[in-house]
């Protein structure tokens, strides 16, 4: 499942319809696309769909899939359905006009997490966590300590104080994760990337709202692989810059306004005029 930034346009939008199908079987597969119509189930961007956000097209949008799904006799789970709210609870997430946020109780969980005893229950524990890791800045290097401990494969889970650090470190993160800013592809974004010891992170921001004020709309990062751990801050840098333009392409390529790169490494600023590229920055 895509991540919700992804194939929707949610800026402007202020109301939300949610339908929840009742079968009388779990409906995951069930229905099949007419043979010829398969491609219309391929991936969306912003840049390739588009729709009203105003409330009479809402209304009337709703109406056209009630209509569709009486025509086909699928029927509705009335008590999991929200008609024009200002926000509902969709697949874990929080949306209203403002953004997206973690679900509340997704949260608690984590918080009241205990401490994992054996390898499942820490990897359990990541699942979950890496569900809402774009929610979390420089989240693999966060959670670098306690993927080590899953390293080789061991028997057995050995806690050691930098892991248990990392433990507690995401479990307040979790509590303090800010809204994501719907992107507005109306405004300039800035891409802001970092490159640590372990890990690289990147943030996707824009400055919305009256007065203009920076939120962030996602976040990113990678863990370093132990070649890319030997490369110099530069190049790690460039690597992260490289990471969040694939990641966030779909907004960037074709922006309506050219986005800004935040780096702490200066040397970066020439390599657009530089004549000559080593192999690795080429690539």
């Amino acid at each position: 499942m895509p991540f919700l930034l992804s194939p929707w346009r949610w800026s402007g939008a202020t109301v939300f319809t949610k339908l929840d199908l009742n079968l009388l079987q779990p409906a995951y597969n069930l229905i099949r696309i007419q043979e010829g119509d398969e491609w219309k189930t391929a991936f969306v961007t912003p840049t390739g769909h588009y729709e009203y956000l105003s409330l009479p097209e809402h209304r009337r949008h709703v109406e056209e899939v009630l209509q569709w799904l009486r025509d086909y006799r699928l029927f509705l789970k009335a008590k999991k359905c929200a008609f024009h709210q200002p926000s509902v609870h969709f697949l874990g997430y929080v949306i209203d006009s403002s953004g997206i946020r973690m679900d509340e109780g997704k949260v608690a969980a984590v918080r009241d997490w205990p401490i994992p005893t054996t390898i499942k229950e820490l990897q359990r524990f990541l699942g979950f966590a890496n569900f809402y890791r774009r929610f979390i800045r420089g989240y693999s290097s966060l959670t670098s300590p306690l993927t080590n401990l899953l390293r080789n494969k061991p028997k057995s889970l050995t806690w050691n104080p930098a892991a248990m650090q990392a433990f507690d470190t995401l479990k307040t993160t979790f509590t303090t994760a800010p809204l994501l800013a719907h992107p507005d592809p109306e405004l300039p974004f800035i891409v802001e990337v970092d490159a640590s010891t372990t890990g690289l992170g990147v943030v996707l921001s824009q400055q919305q709202g009256s007065p203009r004020t920076l939120h962030p709309c996602a976040f990113f990062s990678k863990k370093l692989s132990p070649a890319e751990v030997n490369y110099d801050i530069g190049n790690q840098e460039l690597l992260a810059i490289k990471l969040a333009l694939e990641e966030w392409r779909y907004w960037l390529e074709g922006a309506k306004h050219p986005f800004v790169v935040l780096t702490d490494h200066k040397n970066l600023e020439y390599l657009r005029a530089a004549k000559r590229l080593n192999l690795r920055q080429a690539r």
